[in-house]
């Protein structure tokens, strides 16, 4: 149950990275920012998720990095990439 349970939390984990993705595109749209700008967003983007995750793998599994633990958090951020295409389209 309890490998269940950290799957579970790390698929929401993925999702949540969707949705944090999504408004920062919604700020560059709004707030117009340059290609640098981007650049240092997504950069910023892609720390504050490492620290997350990092931080989750420590909670959940005393800081062993699994291949699985990766693959099931893009498998929910792709989840909600597809949940959102699917709603987009209807």
């Amino acid at each position: 149950m309890h490998l269940w349970l950290n799957c579970f939390f790390y698929l929401v984990l993925g999702s949540c990275f969707g949705i944090i993705y999504d408004v920062i595109k919604i700020f560059r749209l709004i707030f117009v920012i340059k290609k640098k700008g981007t650049i240092i967003l997504d950069i910023i983007y892609f720390i504050v998720c490492s620290i997350f995750v990092f931080q989750l793998i420590l909670l959940t599994n005393f800081g062993n990095i699994r291949f699985f633990i990766l693959l099931i958090i893009l498998v929910g951020y792709f989840v909600y990439r597809l949940i959102k295409f699917c709603l987009r389209k209807n």
